[in-house]
C-alpha cells in the first residue's frame, strides 16, 4: 500500500475533481491510517479524527 500511495501522490491533483492540495492531503490521511494500523472499519470515526481536522457531526 505504501508503494501505491507514493505513486498516487504523483497524480492525485491532476483533474477537476482533485484540486490541489486536496488529493495529496487525502493520500497523507490514508497513509497515516495505515501507519497507525487502522486497516478496518471498527471504530472508524475515532481513527478518522486522529488523521484529519474534520469535525464529525
Amino acid at each position: 500500500m505504501t508503494n501505491f500511495y507514493a505513486k498516487r501522490t504523483l497524480v492525485v491533483d491532476t483533474n477537476d475533481y482533485n484540486q490541489p492540495p486536496n488529493g495529496k492531503n487525502r493520500v497523507k490521511q490514508w497513509s497515516s491510517l495505515l501507519a497507525s494500523g487502522e486497516t478496518d472499519l471498527k471504530n472508524a470515526d475515532a481513527a478518522i479524527i486522529k488523521v484529519t481536522n474534520w469535525e464529525m457531526k
